[in-house]
């Protein structure tokens, strides 16, 4: 049962922005990366999507297919002194910049505590392949090698997983907007991109987790686009129930991950202690609805079941992590118990979208930037404290920030990096946050 909230909330969503996502119906209008509005039936456009916190901004969709290279980008990026900070607690300060200003990047934390960041499209709306390291130490970006294609929006808010400390990036958009099947993983060692997999069937805005036991599971999508000309103008028309499973070993997908009892895009996933995975909310259609039911993934059968269902007016399509006390956060305003599968409103829950979400490493969990009520973009961040069930808020970004990434590095801090600014221009700029 939809209550009138949701079903208020879900028109407010699928109205918001005009995004890279769409339900094939009437075309919607266009935002442009300098603000005006085009028609999107003479452009091939397409129709909206749901505000979703790393990944949404108000440059929307590429609209050129010329990579810019790994070469053109500085082999050193000087601090920014205006915004440096102190490092004090709870405060961002700069760092160096990208080479290529990068809106919806890939990223991924390396073994050795450096950043890969990947993809994306840039300033002038052209998909990139190629890719940045960044070096918290020197506190530089640097080119390193190119992706062959684009694997735009491969995985949602999650950052890229590390198997056997490579880097994998499957699926997702190639610059024309087609579906890809196929995958690469990133090697630190040679700085290069080498072909594996493929997935079995294309796919673009699953989520996907990894495995106690290192295979990464891919988590449903949409499985169709139909691409209308002028490139990359497609629209998204149908989810999938489908679940793949990427062993490292092998360097295979295979479907022995059974399917979810129903499509499921968007959604939030996390990993129990117990090595179950559980899939939460979401959307259906293309998108049309949130998707209510909650459902555990056993690694040992290989095998799915609900479990549960959320609350009328909870849903979850940006982020969900474990605390602490094992309760699972949703999405910044309420918490799972996996025990009953019955959810709590948190006292104080954010009212952002487009947000950046990351847990710290004591369990915290950082919301950075995004968009307010009026759907501006903002600078603000906020820290919900996993003891205390409440959110505080703390030191602003130095410029409003949406639609980059924010990973924990291995120091404690985090780095958010990418993105695009309050007037939809793509960022270049990076800034480190200090818990």
């Amino acid at each position: 049962m939809t209550s009138a909230i949701q079903r208020a909330a879900t028109a407010l969503a699928v109205a918001g922005v005009a995004g890279c996502f769409g339900n094939g119906g009437t075309p919607p209008t266009q935002v442009t990366p300098n603000g005006s509005t085009v028609d999107a039936s003479t452009t091939g456009a397409d129709a909206s999507v749901p505000e979703t916190g790393a990944l949404e901004a108000a440059a929307d969709a590429p609209s050129g297919t010329r990579d810019a290279s790994a070469a053109d980008a500085p082999t050193g990026i000087a601090l920014d002194a205006a915004c440096a900070g102190d490092g004090a607690s709870d405060t961002f300060s700069c760092t160096g910049s990208l080479g290529t200003a990068r809106v919806a990047p890939g990223a991924a934390v390396l073994p050795n505590g450096q950043v890969l960041v990947a993809g994306g499209w840039n300033a002038t709306n052209q998909t990139l392949t190629s890719a940045e390291i960044y070096d918290p130490t020197a506190g530089t970006f640097s080119p390193t090698g190119s992706m062959t294609d684009a694997h735009l929006w491969a995985g949602w808010t999650a950052p890229w997983p590390v198997v056997n400390g490579s880097v994998l990036a499957a699926g997702g958009l190639a610059s024309t907007g087609a579906l890809l099947g196929s995958a690469e993983t990133y090697s630190p060692t040679t700085g290069r991109f080498s072909p594996t997999g493929p997935l079995g069937t294309p796919v673009i805005a699953f989520d996907l987790v990894t495995l106690q036991a290192g295979a990464v599971l891919f988590i449903g999508g949409y499985s169709t686009v139909v691409v209308a000309p002028p490139t990359p103008g497609w629209q998204y028309t149908a989810g999938t129930d489908q679940t793949q499973l990427y062993d490292p070993t092998q360097g295979t997908f295979s479907t022995t991950a059974g399917p979810l009892g129903e499509e499921r895009l968007f959604g939030c996933n996390v990993v129990l202690p117990s090595g179950d995975v559980v899939a939460i909310g979401g959307w259906q259609g293309a998108p049309a609805s949130f998707e209510q039911n909650i459902e555990e993934y056993d690694p040992g059968t290989g095998q799915w079941s609900t479990v549960g269902e959320l609350g009328d007016d909870v849903t979850c399509s940006d982020a969900a992590f474990v605390l602490p006390s094992g309760a699972i956060f949703v999405d910044g305003a309420n918490l799972l118990d996996p025990s009953t599968w019955t959810t709590t409103a948190v006292a104080n829950p954010i009212t952002t979208t487009s947000t950046m979400f990351v847990q710290l490493a004591g369990g915290d969990v950082l919301a950075i930037g995004g968009k307010d009520a009026s759907g501006d973009v903002i600078a603000a961040a906020q820290r919900f404290d996993a003891t205390a069930s409440q959110w505080t808020t703390v030191g602003s970004l130095h410029q409003p920030r949406t639609g980059g990434r924010a990973l924990l590095l291995t120091s404690g801090d985090v780095l958010v990096v990418g993105g695009s600014d309050a007037t939809g221009a793509a960022l270049a700029t990076a800034e480190v946050f200090h818990p």
